[in-house]
């Protein structure tokens, strides 16, 4: 069975799809236990954001209502079995975080009852635990309970074993010998990743917009952590390739600030002319989606910092439009919900929105890369309601862009 979609996987409060309202139904009509059944509902969507979903498709108005009331009645029917509340117990954690332990703890005893080498060992212990502490937190409440627990007897020989095994990982830590093991397994890991770590360091070097970091992460698929490792590796086993990396960095953080110092200088322009140096007409939603740090937590502070230091010209007249619209409010340009906005009433000058105005509003937004933060949705609603929003082209743009909504990952 496939799981959930990308969007809302482990989420309480995801959105239910169509796709995922089949898998739940693939889930009741399977051929396994009620017991069996209630673990994968639960551990797929608990009965509030089941309950939360059935009130958002009853306001939307969706047929498929009446399929999630029917998983709701399932629900009700294993709760008063008290099958969910078995998910629940003494040892904190599902019937399957259980199972996947008795078996890990299991494996750990067998290969240290072995005449193989420490390292071995070691090694494999690693590739199941962090740590000596991460072992001994993972089994420390089956210790204390499950001593006449039944359900533990598949691993009752390794878990009598616990405090041998836990002294020897001890005695290993002590000795420095996990350290050396770690050691040995992150050079495995840097020559196993070694090609694909240069082909992202050299893409880095040799593109032109790589001071785009949030484009440039999403031009090869990969986040900041994979990106960190990989110079990481770069690091250790190409100093040469390594040193050519911080001289591109250091460019890129020249170029990110002239970019950040230009795009204010016209926000500056912008705000005294009502319109931006290119003749585009200038608004509160080009300030919103122009202006720099606004991501960050303390964005007014390094908004500041980088004006004194960078655009000291421009630093009254930005400050002071940012004050004049309570954009350094942190409510301001917090992002909003999909699910909240299209829940909330809104009736602006006696006219409430409805779901196809709330469509148009949004598409508006992102066919113009403008983020979908409170300030900006609040304004956009003004000028939708006076109409100032060409409807049919930002309808066309949107549907250009959903068909050209592709990831590129290059390969490894």
């Amino acid at each position: 069975m496939e799981g959930r979609t990308k969007l809302n996987y482990g989420n309480k409060h995801g959105l239910i799809t169509i796709k995922d309202i089949h898998y739940m139904f693939s889930i009741i009509n399977a051929n396994i236990s009620d017991e069996e059944k209630a673990i994968q509902l639960y551990s797929f969507c608990n009965d509030s954001n089941l309950i939360n979903n059935i009130k958002l498709y009853d306001y939307l108005e969706l047929e498929e209502i009446n399929q999630l009331k029917k998983i709701l009645e399932i629900y009700r029917i294993y709760e008063q079995k008290g099958l969910f509340k078995q998910l629940k117990n003494i040892y904190k954690c599902t019937l399957e975080e259980i199972a996947l332990r008795l078996q890990k703890i299991n494996l750990l005893n067998e290969k240290f009852s072995s005449n193989e080498s420490d390292y071995k060992k070691i090694d494999f212990f690693l590739k199941l635990f962090a740590s000596p502490e991460e072992f001994r937190k993972s089994y420390t409440l089956f210790i204390k309970f499950g001593k006449k627990d039944k359900r533990l007897d598949s691993a009752r020989e390794a878990l009598n074993n616990y405090e041998y095994l836990y002294n020897k990982l001890r005695v290993y830590e002590l000795d420095g010998i996990i350290d050396d093991v770690r050691y040995l397994m992150s050079i495995e890991n840097y020559q196993k990743n070694y090609s694909y770590a240069k082909f992202v360091i050299e893409y880095y070097i040799n593109s032109s917009n790589s001071y785009k970091e949030t484009d440039f992460f999403s031009t090869l698929g990969i986040d900041k952590d994979i990106f960190n490792y990989c110079i990481e590796t770069i690091e250790y086993l190409d100093k040469d390739l390594y040193n050519k990396f911080l001289m591109k960095k250091e460019e890129n953080r020249k170029t990110r600030c002239l970019k950040i110092s230009e795009t204010l200088t016209n926000l500056a322009y912008g705000i005294k002319n009502n319109e931006l140096p290119n003749g585009t007409p200038f608004d509160l939603l080009e300030f919103i989606k122009r202006i720099p740090f606004k991501k960050s937590k303390n964005f007014v502070n390094e908004l500041v910092t980088f004006l004194e230091r960078n655009n000291p010209q421009d630093k009254d007249i930005i400050i002071n439009y940012l004050y004049l619209n309570k954009l350094h409010l942190p409510s301001a340009l917090a992002p909003l919900d999909i699910k909240d906005i299209y829940t909330t009433k809104n009736i602006i000058n006696g006219k409430e929105l409805t779901n196809e105005d709330k469509n148009n509003i949004i598409n508006y937004l992102k066919v113009n890369n403008i983020p979908l933060v409170n300030k900006a949705y609040s304004f956009a609603k003004i000028k939708y309601l006076n109409g100032e929003i060409d409807l049919e082209t930002t309808k066309q743009v949107a549907i250009l862009l959903k068909k050209k909504e592709i990831t590129l990952i290059p390969s490894k």
